[in-house]
């Protein structure tokens, strides 16, 4: 518990007041952010959709670009 208050910024401190365990610490930030991880999941997999190969682009910079994109939605 005392690692997780040191590594929180100011900020996020008001999410966790009251919180008197590392379990609900994790669980009060889960619930804060889980929607945003949604809304991400859904632009990466709207981008990974209508992904293409502009004609101007290179094939490394192409597939660079895909694998980011690729690797962001893998770590959700």
């Amino acid at each position: 518990r005392s690692w997780l208050l040191g590594t929180i910024s100011e900020d996020s401190f008001q999410l966790i007041i009251g919180c008197e365990t590392a379990r609900s610490l994790w669980t009060a930030f889960e619930n804060a952010y889980a929607q945003k991880s949604e809304e991400r999941r859904f632009s990466l997999r709207y981008q990974l959709a209508h992904f293409r190969k502009k004609a101007d682009q290179s094939l490394d910079d192409f597939l660079m670009k895909f694998k980011s994109l690729c690797d962001s939605l893998a770590a959700i």
